[in-house]
């Protein structure tokens, strides 16, 4: 299993180098398109995970979980999107698909686990058409502004019981990945076009601290967790490419570079957030939990950006859990499945107010989805296919105003290995 996993590793790095993982314009903002804990494990419940502690899989969002695991856990994932875009009478609809997560974590002892993971931070993918005519004498003024790419995260982390009902973590993320911008400018009454493409990389790493806390009341088991991730300044690079060109056809021809700057450093900081949660459950049976995070994107900053006042603290809260009717029943396979549920409710990152041609105001990106899946049991030694599902709106949802409304259909799969990877010897 240990060949086969590297050998997968790194067929799924090389295929997934040029996706395009998205089609949301609110993707051109910030860092992009965020992407938190992306498996289909916690997305089936909305995002649920401060709380979350299984033996048999991985719970990337709590690292103190890792010092739960028995066994070797190996999870590939996949998801597909199909996004709506709406606004007045016009209608967009596309669809992506591309690797979730990629993870493994392993017991190196009775009360220590540790976990590796690749996963989107952020992705950006936009296409945004302007026209104006403001002025007879350039006539119609056509911008378009594009744009790829994204973050991504390699996590490592740590777990450790340090005593019988509390645990404490730490993954360490490394953040790399290229985000590539593209805005063209052209008139009517002239064939002279411009061109600016600014290219930022960033390749630098960050912490997230967690403890996990555990106790059994009766034959309930209570959780409660928290989270935190510091304030943090990423190093990185940038560069930036200002010409003008004349097109014939489907060819562009070059005729004067106006800026080009390379390879200039930047730091870009990312703000710190901290997220808590509680839950109740009864063992192998159910458990419902409750998870609230806040990120502060105030103290965000990069040094090639002047302003960033659109970015607005945020708030998630999420509600989500599972069931099993009953795992130890040979004779139905549907008993023994578990099914998944989760509705998450997320309000900022943008305001949407500075923005519009009234000036600004109070008009806050909101996030409303709900969520549902299954793990189906596929061997004695906890290995199961996950399946996911999740519907959601992303809007400020202020009728009076004219914003772009995103409704999207999400789609996840994945697969869970369970195998032992040390074993003690014996010799008789």
């Amino acid at each position: 299993m240990k060949n086969k996993i590297f050998y997968l590793i790194v067929l799924i790095l090389t295929i997934s180098n040029g996706q395009v993982n998205t089609y949301s314009p609110y993707s051109y903002f910030g860092i992009g398109q965020l992407y938190h804990i992306n498996n289909t494990t916690n997305i089936s419940m909305a995002g649920l995970g401060v709380t979350l502690l299984n033996q048999y899989s991985l719970n990337l969002v709590n690292p103190s979980s890792y010092s739960s695991l028995k066994q070797t856990s190996f999870d590939i994932g996949f998801s597909s999107s199909f996004l709506e875009l709406t606004k007045e009478n016009l209608n967009q609809k596309n669809f992506v698909s591309s690797l979730s997560n990629l993870s493994l974590g392993f017991p190196i002892s009775e009360k220590i686990g540790v976990a590796f993971a690749l996963l989107p931070y952020s992705r950006v993918g936009y296409n945004v058409v302007n026209e104006d005519l403001s002025n007879d004498e350039t006539g119609l003024i056509t911008s378009r502004h594009t744009g790829s790419g994204g973050l991504n995260r390699f996590l490592f982390g740590v777990g450790t019981q340090i005593i019988k009902s509390l645990s404490i973590g730490i993954n360490f993320n490394y953040i790399f990945g290229p985000i590539n911008r593209e805005n063209d400018i052209f008139t009517q009454n002239s064939n002279t076009e411009f061109k600016e493409i600014n290219l930022l990389t960033i390749n630098d790493g960050n912490f997230d601290f967690a403890m996990l806390f555990t106790h059994l009341i009766n034959d309930y088991n209570i959780h409660i967790g928290t989270t935190f991730c510091p304030k943090t300044t990423l190093k990185g690079n940038s560069s930036l490419f200002q010409h003008t060109y004349i097109t014939s056809g489907n060819y562009e021809s070059f005729l004067d570079t106006i800026m080009y700057l390379d390879n200039n450093a930047v730091e870009m900081t990312l703000p710190s957030n901290y997220s808590v949660g509680i839950g109740v459950g009864l063992k192998n049976n159910w458990f419902i939990g409750l998870d609230y995070k806040h990120t502060k994107w105030d103290e965000y900053h990069i040094t090639t950006e002047d302003d960033n006042n659109y970015l607005h603290n945020q708030n998630q809260f999420i509600v989500g859990g599972w069931v099993i009717p009953k795992e130890t029943d040979i004779h139905n396979y549907f008993n023994r499945v578990k099914y998944r549920f989760g509705i998450s409710y997320t309000t900022g990152y943008l305001n949407l107010g500075d923005f519009h041609e009234s000036g600004g105001g109070n008009d806050i990106l909101q996030d409303l989805s709900i969520s549902t899946g299954l793990a189906l049991p596929i061997n004695k030694v906890k290995s199961k296919i996950n399946l996911g599902l999740r519907y959601g709106l992303r809007d400020s949802f202020q009728s009076d105003l004219n914003n772009i409304k995103e409704k999207y259909f999400d789609i996840y799969f994945s697969i869970t290995l369970n195998e032992k990877w040390f074993k003690k010897r014996k010799i008789e």
